[in-house]
């Protein structure tokens, strides 16, 4: 017979830590139960991993929040970021929301590299603007925000994008997100909401050069977008308004 041996445990650190990247965050800090080996494995993580929650009532809520804390304070670097909760009670979104955003603006301080968050809180919810200033960001993709209340922005390591039923105050909102991410490679933006139907200048249109993106798919994002910015466009779908 084989001599029993626990072969996972014996693999190097950073190999664990790479397996728990794949699990839910509650899941990987549950690990430290297993061993000494594994007791504080799940605070070398690169990844905050919190999709499909739903909190129901406030018990569920101030769990859920003192888990969220303890979890960030436990590390100091912060690689991969995917969130997506529902609150069921209104009450419970606009309480938990104010958190929510502290949450983000922790992982972008962390050096986040990946940072993919939704959250049904029954109301507009406007974009922590100390994402569209993340030096670090590589992936971001989001559903359901405001995008607007910001002069600038600067993503220089942005490749892949995705806006799903997002809103900005104008067109010229959107061009100026987009001209901030020089490197960017890969743009999905569906069903896209503009509060104003001003028109882009003629500068504008000219100045939008999306040098680097080879992939676009713009479903039902009825805008004056610049077709220009997308001459080196491999793989496209676009909606043109016509109106």
């Amino acid at each position: 017979m084989a001599p029993s041996i626990d072969w996972i445990s014996s693999l190097p650190d950073a190999v664990l830590c790479h397996i728990l990247s794949f699990l839910p965050t509650k899941q990987a800090v549950s690990t430290s139960i297993l061993s000494k080996r594994w007791t504080d494995l799940w605070r070398s993580v690169p990844t905050l991993y919190f999709r499909n929650i739903v909190l129901n009532d406030r018990e569920a809520y101030f769990r859920f929040n003192e888990f969220v804390y303890s979890v960030l304070l436990a590390r100091s670097s912060i690689k991969s970021c995917i969130l997506g909760i529902w609150y069921n009670d209104p009450h419970l979104g606009h309480l938990g929301f104010p958190n929510f955003i502290k949450w983000i603006n922790a992982v972008v301080q962390r050096g986040v590299e990946r940072l993919e968050f939704s959250a049904g809180v029954h109301d507009n919810l406007k974009l922590p603007i100390s994402i569209l200033s993340c030096r670090t960001l590589v992936v971001f993709k989001i559903c359901g925000f405001t995008v607007k209340g910001f002069s600038s922005i600067t993503l220089p390591s942005l490749k892949i994008l995705r806006l799903v039923e997002c809103t900005f105050i104008n067109a010229r909102d959107f061009v100026l997100l987009l001209a901030g991410c020089p490197i960017l490679e890969n743009l999905d933006a569906s069903v896209l909401e503009f509060i104003s139907k001003d028109s882009l200048s003629y500068q504008e249109c000219q100045s939008l050069d999306l040098k680097k993106l080879t992939i676009a798919h713009m479903p039902f994002t009825f805008c004056h977008f610049p077709l220009k910015a997308l001459h080196n466009v491999e793989e496209l779908y676009i909606e043109i308004n016509k109106v």
